[in-house]
């Protein structure tokens, strides 16, 4: 069985573990711990679009676990981002262009670290135009972010 499943690829290992096993968690964070080791740049942009699409799916249908996995993911892939340098972490600035409002907005909340300048005007655009928790998220965003109390971890 074990010299079995490492012939297989992960998708079709995943499908032998219900998805709340622990072995089925570990062998996802092993994956993603070396899945962008050798993406591009704008891959990883991809990526974090995604993700922050699918967790505002997530925290719209009220589905927690999916929301806060989505945001973990966000921030490793942020991570990776930061330690290419500056030239990467800019990238997610054409981001502020999407049409969903959630992918803008984790956009603009990673940008506050390294372009205010540009980030807090796309939050204050968010906060003004739209209702829910979206616009919830971006007015303490920018509450904390201007009372110096915001961690982006």
């Amino acid at each position: 069985m074990r010299q079995w499943l490492k012939t297989k690829s992960f998708e079709e290992q995943a499908q032998l573990w219900p998805p709340d096993s622990s072995r089925f968690r570990y062998k996802l964070r092993v994956i993603m711990a070396t899945r962008y080791d050798n993406a591009t740049d704008e891959e990883i942009i991809e990526q974090f679009e995604k993700a922050a699409r699918e967790h505002g799916q997530a925290t719209l249908a009220a589905d927690p676990r999916t929301a806060n996995a989505r945001y973990k993911h966000m921030l490793k892939l942020y991570e990776r981002l930061k330690a290419r340098g500056m030239a990467a972490q800019r990238q997610l600035l054409s981001l502020f262009g999407s049409d969903d409002g959630y992918v803008r907005y984790w956009a603009a909340a990673q940008a506050l670290e390294f372009d205010a300048k540009r980030a807090v005007p796309v939050l204050e655009e968010i906060f003004e135009n739209n209702s829910g928790l979206l616009r919830f998220d971006a007015r303490m965003t920018l509450k904390h972010w201007r009372k110096s109390r915001l961690r982006l971890e």
